[in-house]
């Protein structure tokens, strides 16, 4: 699914500075007006982030109808004092999607990168702030339609690590109540796809920003380790 982006929207440009500012090192002393820089970086935000999902290896168990639930192990290593475990009840296939796919992946780099104090951890923070707000509007803009079909609904296992942690599936699970009854509507005739997609695409481009900016910042962490005790 291709989203397409406002730029006068409530999204931080936070989200979108941070992919114009790794393009412009990319490509040098190329330069691009500003017009083509939100249109490329709004390209690969989406596409970078589809991509990586080629790159998770590690293990993954299935929920109880069947559902891949990935990168369990990422989560269940760790040991925290801060750590508790319940079951999500998830209401929309698409926040069903997000957190099965992504979520312990996105909770262990958020872990490794917030347990102590570096650079990383304030921007992990205005990112994750700025999902909770988008979270919080999508749902003020969804109650305009009453009614929630919970029959489709997907029991997820959930691990919590760290206060961060705990504040992404908040905005997680606001999002995903806001879906469900976006998805209702859709299928009683009241709204349509594209309609759908538009009101859900501010929250949705900055949960795709915060994953690929923690999988950038995992990346970079561990080919620094390497070089400094010369295995990379």
């Amino acid at each position: 699914m291709v989203l397409q982006i406002n730029f006068n929207s409530t999204v931080s440009k936070f989200v979108w500075n941070f992919k114009l500012n790794e393009m412009r090192q990319k490509t040098g002393s190329i330069r691009f007006n500003p017009t083509d820089e939100e249109q490329y970086a709004t390209k690969i935000i989406h596409a970078e982030a589809n991509a990586m999902d080629d790159e998770i290896q590690t293990s993954q168990i299935t929920t109880s109808n069947g559902l891949a639930l990935k990168n369990t192990d990422r989560v269940d290593i760790i040991k925290s004092r801060f750590s508790y475990e319940f079951t999500m009840n998830a209401l929309s296939w698409q926040i069903s999607r997000y957190v099965r796919r992504d979520f312990n992946i996105m909770s262990s780099y958020i872990f490794s990168q917030c347990h102590r104090k570096n650079p990383n951890r304030s921007r992990i923070n205005e990112f994750l702030l700025e999902l909770h707000l988008q979270a919080e509007e999508l749902s003020a803009k969804s109650k305009i339609f009453e009614d929630i079909d919970s029959s489709a609904n997907t029991e997820i296992p959930i691990k919590i690590v760290s206060a961060e942690t705990a504040l992404l599936y908040k905005a997680m699970k606001i999002a995903d109540e806001a879906m469900a009854r976006l998805n209702t509507a859709h299928k009683a005739g009241s709204l349509t796809v594209d309609r759908r997609e538009n009101m859900a695409n501010d929250f949705q481009t900055t949960f795709c920003g915060l994953r690929q900016f923690l999988f950038t910042i995992s990346k970079k962490t561990a080919s620094e380790l390497g070089q400094e005790i010369g295995i990379s």
